[in-house]
């Protein structure tokens, strides 16, 4: 008889603990299939990364975006936009 899986869309983090999304979550969560008409969001996702800090960590080889982090760094970023605009 085999083990039922566990149903991990219905995992909830518990409370002090940091939700943390997959590649394609951000990608969803970003919009960046329609903010950046890329075909490959895993690159858009790569470049903002190399290019911009986006925080991330690695858990077990695998890259992870904490909600919380990335929220702030959405905040960061359109700050920075709005002085570069009101500077030009």
């Amino acid at each position: 008889m085999s083990a039922a899986k566990p149903n991990t869309e219905s995992v909830r983090c518990s409370p002090g603990w940091p939700e943390l999304l997959t590649e394609a979550e951000l990608a969803a969560y970003l919009r960046l299939p329609a903010a950046s008409g890329s075909a490959k969001p895993q690159n858009v996702v790569a470049n903002l990364r190399r290019k911009r800090n986006l925080p991330s960590l690695a858990i077990s080889n695998r890259l992870l975006y904490p909600l919380d982090l990335i929220r702030e760094w959405v905040k960061e970023q359109a700050q920075k936009h709005d002085s570069a605009s009101a500077t030009t």
